[in-house]
């Protein structure tokens, strides 16, 4: 492209480009204000008042660092009642919480049970893929 055509770019591509720097802009903005947790899934089987949830020794520091869990599609905040000692099972080190919320469910039932855990920005959690 010489001067020429460069002074001379046509009304329809400006409008193009500057659309599309726009959309780009706006999505910037949202990805460094909106916020996310990351999160841990797991199952966990309902006794009496509370569930207990094996949790591998590697990852018992997200259960303690959570802030919510999700059962059911629905979002609670949740008490640890109690740790167990640690089990070995398959040369893999494990420890049972006892986690209460504030719903009854029935007994014996199996949960899926996902806990959301340090929350941060999304152009972070992006930017730490990438690198």
């Amino acid at each position: 492209m010489n001067y020429y055509k460069l002074r001379h770019i046509k009304y329809k591509n400006n409008v193009i480009s500057v659309i599309l720097l726009v959309i780009i802009f706006i999505i910037l903005l949202l990805l460094i204000i909106i916020k996310g947790y990351s999160s841990f899934i797991t199952y966990a089987s309902y006794t009496e008042n509370c569930f207990i949830v094996p949790v591998k020794l590697k990852n018992s520091d997200i259960i303690k660092d959570s802030t919510m869990l999700k059962i059911d599609d629905k979002l609670y905040k949740f008490n640890i009642e109690s740790v167990s000692e640690l089990y070995v099972e398959n040369y893999t080190n494990y420890q049972d919480y006892q986690i209460s919320i504030n719903k009854k469910f029935k007994n014996n039932e199996v949960k899926k049970i996902t806990f959301y855990y340090k929350k941060e920005r999304m152009i972070k959690k992006i930017l730490k893929l990438i690198l």
